[in-house]
């Protein structure tokens, strides 16, 4: 169902709601000259329009959640990673870098860690990532370690999502790296789409 189904939904439930306040209003008035039977019906008829405006309530609650959260989808960062090994200025090593290339048009801060199969982790590197721009991210002396992902997590910078999830690990990026590519043929990689902070 896409958001404009919704609101024709919720347009259609607050509809409903309307008629059903005034159908009690006017039970209410014409019950009342009925004595207790009828405000017993006044008073069943007053519930049931009480559970249509919840129910009226509810649908809404469920519209803005669904468009903040497209809309949070939307503004993620559009990124690619390119691996790149370069050789070390100590013979026989050589370094791992992800270049980070920021192709959407809104500026992130973000925040560049290691993780390794054995469970640690290791920051390498953090900063600004501005619209059309890349980052060279150090991620291992290829003769020390061999770390099994790359994460990043990306926030707003100089302006705000609203989604209210706040600042800290809004969306985040994992990128399995691909040795067997890394030591062959580097090519241009999409990181997986890992929870995006939720």
């Amino acid at each position: 169902m896409d958001t404009n189904e919704l609101v024709v939904l919720i347009a259609a439930i607050q509809g409903a709601a309307t008629l059903i306040t005034a159908g009690v209003a006017y039970l209410a008035w014409r019950t009342s000259l009925r004595g207790t039977k009828a405000t017993e019906q006044a008073t069943t008829a007053a519930e049931a329009s009480a559970r249509a405006a919840e129910a009226s309530e509810r649908a809404a609650e469920a519209l803005a959640r669904i468009e903040t959260e497209r809309r949070h989808d939307e503004l993620r960062p559009r990124m690619s990673l390119t691996p790149k090994q370069e050789p070390d200025r100590i013979p026989g090593h050589s370094n791992l870098f992800a270049v980070v290339a920021n192709t959407g048009d809104r500026d992130y801060r973000y925040r560049a860690t290691i993780r390794y199969a054995t469970g640690g982790s290791t920051d390498v590197r953090s900063g600004t990532l501005l619209a059309g721009t890349t980052e060279r991210v150090h991620v291992t002396d290829l003769a020390l370690s061999r770390p099994e992902t790359l994460e990043i997590v990306f926030e707003p910078n100089g302006w705000e999502c609203s989604c209210g999830r706040g600042e800290h690990e809004h969306w985040r990026l994992r990128w399995t790296i691909p040795y067997e590519e890394v030591t062959h043929d580097a090519e241009t990689s999409q990181p997986e789409k890992a929870g995006e902070g939720r």
